[in-house]
């Protein structure tokens, strides 16, 4: 049964005026989610929570300030189904054991997350720089003009697509290098920040020792591949896998 947070411990002042104002379910503000938001504004990780910029059915992220700026949080919802059906990309994982009940499930997918996104940043990968997670909620470094969000790689236009393509696939190859696959990657989940390419939403990327890895690695560049096309840039798949695999 979820602990009721107590009025003297509820951050009220930081917290309410999201709740009020954009009316979000409590299913991403149950208490347990707020005693570990409580807990990053008491040691000054973050000053506020400010406004929601990405929201999916597993997670919302919002814009958070901070001592020094701004940051990304991403909640993982407890009141969700769907990471039952995600523990696949957790099995075969030795950094990970498999939760058994759904709880246990998201915690591990935020801590999984942030273990991804280190290895990243550890192996020179575009993407946030993780700082700090708790229960369900990881705090990222934000990808952003001042307080506004770099937009999704769908909704930009680039003057030098192929450039763009050709970065995305360093990138790729440097997660590859790092012994992961992302294994949801499209359009939809790189941002353009600074005119280069981040990869986000690392939570299902899988060792290459996992057994769908190879599979999940096909996918991700086709569909990177396909979207490129579509603006006008011809690169083969075969092409394309060479050089990510160092051929």
């Amino acid at each position: 049964m979820a602990r009721k947070l107590s009025t003297r411990k509820r951050p009220a002042r930081e917290l309410k005026p999201i709740r009020s104002r954009m009316k979000i379910s409590n299913k991403v503000f149950d208490d347990q989610t707020m005693t570990v938001l409580h807990y990053f504004l008491s040691n000054k990780r973050i000053t506020s929570l400010d406004f929601p910029i990405a929201q999916g059915k597993e997670a919302m992220v919002f814009r958070a300030t901070t001592p020094t700026g701004y940051a990304a949080v991403k909640i993982f919802k407890y009141e969700t189904a769907s990471f039952r059906k995600r523990m696949q990309y957790v099995q075969g994982d030795p950094r990970f054991k498999v939760p058994k009940g759904l709880r246990s499930a998201v915690r591990t997918w935020a801590r999984k997350e942030f273990a991804n996104l280190s290895l990243c940043i550890r192996h020179g990968v575009r993407s946030p720089r993780p700082i700090a997670f708790k229960e369900n909620v990881v705090i990222m470094e934000w990808l952003g003009v001042g307080g506004i969000p770099s937009a999704s790689l769908k909704d930009v236009w680039m003057d030098d697509p192929q450039r763009m393509l050709n970065e995305l696939l360093e990138d790729v190859k440097k997660m590859r290098e790092a012994g992961l696959v992302h294994a949801d990657l499209s359009e939809y989940n790189i941002v353009v920040h600074e005119n280069h390419p981040y990869l986000l939403d690392v939570g299902q990327s899988v060792l290459l020792s996992h057994e769908g890895s190879e599979g999940f690695f096909l996918k991700d560049v086709r569909n990177i591949l396909k979207f490129f096309k579509r603006r006008g840039v011809k690169m083969t798949e075969e092409d394309a896998l060479n050089f990510v695999r160092g051929a």
